[in-house]
């Protein structure tokens, strides 16, 4: 769907298939069916497909926070930088970008945002009381 809102240019298709697949990227707990969404959208040749790629690497991001990690999801994300260079590319430079991603409660629990080290501050709303991935945990098990 995301592919044919891109090609005939129907924006609001394409809002709405990026939100539903975002959606189903954080909700999926079958690590071997993430593996298949990641290697997916690192298939598709179209401009707009660096948005899905965002996506990706945002969940793969939130899934190694989680600690202790599971040996499925190490062993997955092993196979997809060994399997897809350009994956492992983004999300080393998303580790670069963003080096501590969170949640904060200002902004809206449900979305990642840039952490301050400093006082933990949402690097989006300048507020304290952002907590980094990993130490707040709410009840997902990938």
């Amino acid at each position: 769907m995301f592919s044919l809102a891109d090609k005939y240019l129907i924006d609001g298709l394409l809002e709405l298939s990026r939100t539903k697949f975002k959606k189903t990227v954080r909700d999926e707990r079958d690590t071997c069916a993430f593996s298949q969404f990641v290697a997916e959208v690192y298939d598709l040749q179209f401009e707009s497909s660096k948005e899905l790629r965002d996506i990706v690497v945002e969940s793969v991001r939130e899934r190694v926070a989680v600690t202790p990690l599971k040996p499925t999801v190490q062993e997955a994300v092993d196979g997809l930088i060994d399997e897809i260079p350009e994956f492992a590319g983004d999300l080393a430079r998303s580790y670069l970008r963003r080096p501590i991603l969170g949640h904060c409660t200002t902004c809206g629990t449900h979305k990642l945002v840039s952490i301050s080290t400093l006082q933990c501050r949402c690097a989006e709303c300048g507020k304290g009381g952002a907590t980094p991935l990993g130490s707040w945990y709410e009840g997902k098990s990938y």
